[in-house]
């Protein structure tokens, strides 16, 4: 596959994925396959949705990040990957949930730099991560 060339599926050929050039701000370039938005699968969507319910519910009493990342179905969520960066994104929108964890644990090297200003800015580091997003192709503008 050309660098930024979709990969189709081969009924209709729909677009499914594309490869990208990242150029994070402090590291190397690296090429990386980026899901559309709008491909979510509606069983992921279903077990993304019923692993968070159980993990906020199992973890609703605590109040340090570190414990509720403890949380095996927190783990369950970080395993499915990439495919999920959509799912927590869109919710992160509307809920600052601790999700930061598992968003750095999904893009790993990708992630944003949170600048030390911002560092504890619940609100501010969710705005930071859907604009990361946004410009990655995990969210639509």
């Amino acid at each position: 596959m050309e660098s930024g060339t979709p990969a189709t599926a081969s009924i209709d050929q729909t677009p499914i994925a594309e490869e990208r050039l990242y150029a994070p701000a402090n590291g190397t370039p690296y090429w990386t396959v980026v899901m559309p938005a709008n491909v979510i699968n509606a069983a992921l969507e279903q077990e993304f949705n019923t692993l968070a319910e159980q993990w906020r519910s199992e973890t609703r009493h605590m109040s340090l990040a570190a414990d509720k990342a403890a949380n095996f179905h927190l783990h369950q969520i970080i395993g499915m990957g990439d495919k999920v960066l959509p799912l927590i994104l869109q919710e992160l929108q509307t809920k600052t949930t601790d999700w930061f964890w598992a968003l750095r644990a999904i893009a790993r090297q990708r992630a944003p730099a949170i600048p030390a200003e911002d560092q504890g800015v619940v609100r501010r580091i969710a705005d930071i991560w859907i604009q990361w997003g946004r410009d990655n192709g995990y969210l639509r503008s």
